[in-house]
């Protein structure tokens, strides 16, 4: 997965865990995942997965 489709499953991932379908929280949930480089990405898709 690029960093994009990263970013977009964690989103995806939270907001189902916690059914929230704001938009704002989406967006805020975002705009901090992006500041993550792409291995830290991967570090909280592990847990998903887990």
């Amino acid at each position: 997965m690029d960093k994009k489709q990263l970013v977009n499953f964690i989103t995806l991932s939270i907001l189902q865990t916690k059914r929230v379908e704001d938009r704002l929280f989406r967006k805020e949930i975002q705009n901090y995942l992006i500041k993550l480089n792409k291995s830290q990405l991967e570090e909280i898709i592990s847990e998903f997965i887990i």
